[in-house]
């Protein structure tokens, strides 16, 4: 055998909706002549154990795990699309591979200049990039006393780079009416609280329905909706992009009735309340592509940084920066660059429907082509319709208690006018031909 098989899962009817893009993506897969390189640049997590728990399951013999892995399934859904995958994590250890076609960096954080060197060169050169960029995550603690939020800022310390490019994401706070419930699990409240949670009802839920995306291209054009966790808005500097010659597509919006609270403004009850004037909607994911500058075009390669000393331990060992060896010429070549304010959507938590299919769109519209992502957006989708506002449900409520008792009362009256009318009609007419008798 020239090539190796490729097999289509079982097919079952919950599976049907896509047995038309196993199909045709099998068949891509075994005319290729070989498989796209995938550098994939996501975080691990550290993992904190209470020290009962840790030393109980090493009494139990089992593994405890140091690290969690919260974008583990990104790697595996690009190994079941026959990407080769290689994760890596863009420093001195574990630098980029030598060759790959497209470069996917998820939530990534403290960048240096290094490594914002390294996505420069990636664009420069003609590699795709799908970034996935997030500035705040938010801690929920359900209590006795109440829910408690808290911001934990991400620094992913990326705009200095993609405001060389015009782009930027912003680190204002993004609300959204059009927003969805979370759970969250209380430690608080008993056995009840840990089984059922605590709902958090707040706008930074944003749901992207299919209404505010864009219908002109094949990584959005067929998407059911998408939660939009925590995320940022994208600031596209339109005179900067034409000076470059980008052209910069966006592809998500949030509804008109979003707004944004200034990063260093203390948060208050009133923060989460929609205001009654300036909401807009906010640009959330572009497509940029064209020829990228070089920003550092200006300046010699960035060194590795030097590891920090770790408590306790000496301070290690400087290593000679000549012993890197120099840069290689790359030629200039257009490139895609896919930017997200949002990368919380990516987690094992919320890696599911919409935002796997969002994932995979973006990364087979710039590995591969568009024609294959068109035939994945032919499988059906679930239309959601935006969360309506406080006097569009007044509205509705008002139509439904009362509009179908006004109705009723209506035709009773209209049935009682046409009856009283009837009467009097055959009331007259029966004195009209009484007195023609008499006469």
């Amino acid at each position: 055998k020239d090539r190796t098989e490729e097999i289509i899962p079982q097919i079952i009817p919950d599976t049907l909706p896509d047995l038309e893009y196993q199909l045709v993506n099998t068949i891509y897969k075994l005319t290729r002549d070989r498989k796209p390189i995938v550098a994939l640049v996501a975080p691990k997590e550290a993992i904190h154990i209470d020290p009962q728990m840790r030393q109980m399951l090493m009494q139990m013999g089992q593994q405890v795990p140091e690290s969690e892995d919260p974008y583990v399934y990104l790697e595996q859904v690009l190994d079941m699309e026959k990407y080769d995958v290689q994760r890596v994590d863009m420093t001195k250890e574990s630098p980029l591979p030598d060759e790959y076609d497209t470069l996917v960096v998820v939530n990534p954080r403290n960048l240096n200049d290094r490594q914002r060197w390294e996505i420069n060169r990636a664009l420069h050169s003609g590699k795709s990039v799908v970034l996935a960029v997030q500035q705040y995550e938010w801690d929920y603690q359900a209590t006795r006393d109440g829910n408690r939020v808290s911001r934990r800022e991400e620094n992913p310390q990326i705009n200095q780079l993609l405001e060389k490019f015009g782009l930027a994401v912003s680190k204002d706070i993004l609300m959204d009416v059009n927003s969805v419930t979370l759970t969250v699990q209380s430690q608080s409240g008993g056995l009840l609280g840990a089984l059922m949670g605590q709902p958090f009802d707040l706008p930074t839920h944003i749901l992207i329905n299919n209404t505010t995306m864009n219908q002109n291209t094949s990584i959005t054009n067929r998407l059911a909706a998408v939660l939009y966790l925590w995320g940022t808005a994208l600031e596209l500097d339109e005179e900067k992009l034409m000076e470059l010659g980008l052209d910069a597509e966006v592809l998500m919006r949030t509804s008109d009735r979003a707004w944004a609270i200034d990063a260093d403004a203390p948060m208050t009850q009133a923060s989460f309340q929609s205001p009654s004037t300036g909401a807009r909607a906010y640009p959330l994911m572009a497509l940029v592509s064209g020829q990228f500058p070089d920003a550092f075009a200006d300046t010699s390669r960035p060194a590795w940084p030097k590891p920090e000393p770790r408590p306790g331990m000496p301070p290690p060992m400087e290593e000679d920066e000549d012993d890197e060896p120099p840069a290689t010429a790359v030629e200039p070549k257009p490139a895609q660059l896919v930017l997200l304010g949002c990368s919380q959507m990516f987690r094992k938590n919320f890696l599911q429907a919409a935002n796997l299919d969002l994932f995979l769109n973006s990364v087979d519209a710039v590995t591969l082509s568009e024609h294959l992502v068109n035939v994945r957006g032919t499988k059906p989708i679930d239309r959601i319709i935006t969360r309506p506002s406080d006097r569009q449900r007044t509205v509705w409520q008002l139509a439904n208690y009362g509009l179908a008792n006004i109705i009723i009362a209506c035709i009773g009256l209209g049935f009682f006018a046409m009856r009283k009318r009837a009467r009097n009609s055959y009331t007259m007419e029966q004195v009209r031909i009484t007195n023609e008798e008499e006469k």
